[in-house]
Order: C-alpha cells, then structure tokens, then sequence
C-alpha cells in the first residue's frame, strides 16, 4: 500500500473533519467548476471521491443525470452513504477500467494527482481520464503548487525553483510529511506540481486547456499569479 493510501485508510472516519479545514478554498473550487456547467451533464464521475458528499452536492447543483462516486481507498468507499449515488466503485485512475458509459464531466479534486506516485502514473491517469470523457466533456482537476509564495513561502520556494533548474535533483516536488490521525503520527506522500510541469504533462495528450485558475488555498480568493495560489485546471476533449 503507497503511503497516500495508507493515510487516507486511516484518515477515513475523520475525513469530514480534515476537509473542513481548507472549507473556503474547496468552497470556491467548487462553485467555479458549478457556474462553468452551461448544461446539464448527462453522466458525472468523481474520481478520489472520499466521502461522496462533495461531489454529490456537485451533482446535485449542475442537475446530472447519472452520477458515479469512485476511490481507490476502501476505507473512504465505506463511509459514503447509501443509495447516495447511481454506482459507487473502487477504482484506481492508474489503472484501465471498462465503465458502463462515458462521461460529460469528471473531477478529480484536492489534489488527487498529488497523491498518485509517480509522473508515467499520472500521465497514465490522464490518458484514462480522456479516454472515458465523451467527445466535449470537460475534466476539472486542481493541484498543489510549489511556486505559490503565499502558502509554501518565499523561500521554500525559492529553493523548489533551484532544485527545478539543477539536473541533479530529479524527485523535485516530492515531499515526504507526517499527519496526526487519532494522536498518532502518519507517515505519508504527495507531489507538489509547478505550473510548468502540469502544463507539459498535459501537452502530452489530446486534451486541451481551456481555463486555469489560480485560488488562495486560506481563503478561497482568486488570484492573477502563479506565485499565489493552487491551480484548478479545466481540461476539455
């Protein structure tokens, strides 16, 4: 088991309460990816769902059709209620899985590719990701930033960008951290992308990049600058 999956595992009967710690940011992702549904979807999949309530309230406020909860983590499929939504299924976007039907939105939010191990997983998830969306369909995800001075500050970032530049270091934006879980501290995983590296991520698929915005991870407010905020990137096939 990775070490992101093992976190969450143990995460799980608190996930509601770790969420809400960055409410305003996830509150503003939210609306944005909301007020950018100009119609109804027909079919809504949420990818690294954890609870569920998230993305059905999504759901419920863009008036989709069928919708579809998926995580790879068991323990987080365990506490989404029942009948809550159409399918609910343990899915890992690394790997290939033959829905019912293809999707006119999909989202994969907090940070989901943050959490997934390496870059060819994660170009790997991107071409999957592709492949389900129906022709049209629109792929909301968001990322942690290591260029945003606002949250990691100047000079963390200062020296992200230097280890960006120097050959030598090629795990830049892997960060090792341990969270507190019940009083117990838990080792975990996850990657920081620069604007930069998403961007040349996507650029090697057929998606193309039709909005990114740049949102204030305290407070939840848009920003004009790479340099201050986390990134939602709204991907269209």
């Amino acid at each position: 088991m990775s070490k992101s999956k093992n976190m969450y595992s143990l995460l799980a009967d608190n996930y509601s309460d770790y969420a809400n710690i960055k409410n305003k940011y996830i509150q503003r992702v939210d609306s944005l990816i909301i007020n950018n549904c100009q119609k109804s979807p027909l079919n809504y999949l949420d990818i690294g769902t954890g609870d569920g309530k998230r993305a059905i309230n999504i759901a419920k406020l863009v008036k989709a059709k069928y919708t579809v909860l998926s995580d790879s983590c068991e323990e987080m499929l365990a506490n989404v209620e029942k009948n809550i939504a159409d399918e609910v299924i343990l899915y890992d976007i690394t790997e290939k899985y033959f829905f019912k039907r293809k999707f006119d939105l999909i989202t994969a939010l907090w940070n989901v590719f943050g959490h997934i191990d390496n870059e060819e997983s994660r170009l790997t998830s991107l071409y999957n990701i592709y492949n389900i969306l129906e022709d049209g369909g629109r792929f909301y995800f968001d990322v942690n930033n290591r260029y945003n001075i606002d949250n990691y500050g100047l000079g963390n970032v200062l020296i992200n960008i230097f280890r960006d530049i120097i050959p030598f270091f090629n795990d830049s934006g892997d960060f090792n951290f341990e969270i507190n879980v019940n009083g117990k501290s838990v080792p975990s995983f996850v990657h920081i992308h620069s604007p930069f590296e998403i961007f040349t991520l996507i650029k090697k698929t057929k998606f193309q990049v039709n909005k990114v915005y740049v949102i204030d991870y305290e407070n939840g407010t848009l920003k004009n600058s790479y340099f201050k905020g986390q990134l939602l990137i709204e991907l269209i096939k």
